[in-house]
């Protein structure tokens, strides 16, 4: 009759201080590496602001976000888009919020390109921003534009 198997314990391998050092850096180092490459995101507002984005541009699906930035109470997106004849344009987007005398966040104001939205277009909106805030929607902000100019070549 066999007797059962004594279990074996993990045996780790006898290195000195500085082997187990130069594994934790080794493995600390492609943490930080992995954790750089993920994209930042900023909160639901830049989602909103995004979306909003998609709905007054004519045509959405040509939009490059380039940049974009979130304060306390504004987002600001600077993207690439094709106008109607087929030359791309850099533009800027920026949606100001405060807070409604209901106790919530309103869209006080959208600016593209230095000019006001009517006020039509806010008045849609504002009525979006509870959905727009419940649901999940892209907040990945893009990656930093490159200091080289021949970086920017690509």
């Amino acid at each position: 009759m066999n007797a059962p198997a004594a279990k074996k314990k993990l045996q780790l391998p006898d290195l000195p201080i500085w082997g187990w050092a130069t594994i934790g850096a080794v493995v600390l180092g492609a943490l930080g590496a992995f954790a750089y490459t993920l994209p930042s995101h900023a909160s639901w507002r830049y989602g909103a602001c995004k979306v909003f984005l998609e709905r007054y541009v004519k045509f959405p699906s040509t939009i490059d976000v380039k940049t974009g930035r979130e304060f306390s109470a504004m987002v600001e997106i600077a993207f690439a888009d094709m106008n109607p004849y087929g030359s791309q344009q850099i533009r800027e987007f920026e949606c100001y919020f405060s807070e409604s005398p209901q106790g919530g966040v309103t869209l006080s104001k959208i600016i593209l390109d230095r000019k006001m939205i009517p006020e039509s277009y806010i008045k849609s909106y504002n009525e979006l921003i509870p959905l727009l805030a419940s649901i999940e929607t892209d907040t990945a902000l893009p990656k930093a534009l490159p200091d080289s100019l021949s970086d920017l070549k690509d």
